[in-house]
């Protein structure tokens, strides 16, 4: 009932009834009388499913989009199998993100292997004795003191 809607039109003032679409598919999930329009002997089930973060490689870099989109909240219905749908909740929420990462998502560059010198904030970097060659030093310093704490070993010493 929370979902049904009335307008009132016309000069005689007649009365419209009318499921709100974004909360009535939302409220049919997991209820077990959902059929087929076209072949009503046919069951439904309906299964909440979340909006996904897509993290595609591209040249260069990655892009970072959200697997639906919109210009206002909306509810996608999507076909799992033919008795199985999907419904994705687009939400307000959802709209901000999509704001921050654009219609086209977010181009991220790739970061690029350093063998050593500075990070890429600056900092002095060296490699743990103790760590693989790939890894790198956390070049945070504790109070001034010339030896640094390592991200490999966890340990404060002088790894090089």
């Amino acid at each position: 009932m929370r979902t049904i809607r009335k307008e009132t039109a016309g000069w005689y003032g007649e009365e419209s009834f009318w499921f709100d679409v974004s909360r009535t598919i939302p409220a049919l999930v997991g209820h077990p009388a959902v059929f087929h329009a076209g072949r009503r002997s046919q069951q439904l089930e309906l299964v909440s499913y979340p909006v996904e973060l897509l993290v595609t490689e591209q040249s260069g870099g990655y892009r970072i989009a959200l697997s639906h989109g919109g210009t206002d909240p909306a509810v996608f219905l999507e076909a799992e199998t033919p008795g199985r749908y999907r419904v994705i909740e687009f939400s307000q929420k959802l709209l901000a993100v999509q704001e921050i990462l654009g219609a086209n998502g977010l181009s991220v560059p790739a970061a690029r292997a350093r063998s050593g010198g500075r990070d890429g904030a600056g900092r002095t970097t060296r490699r743990c004795r103790y760590a693989p060659k790939s890894l790198r030093w956390s070049s945070r310093a504790s109070r001034g003191s010339p030896l640094r704490w390592c991200s490999w070993c966890r340990m404060k010493r002088g790894c090089a």
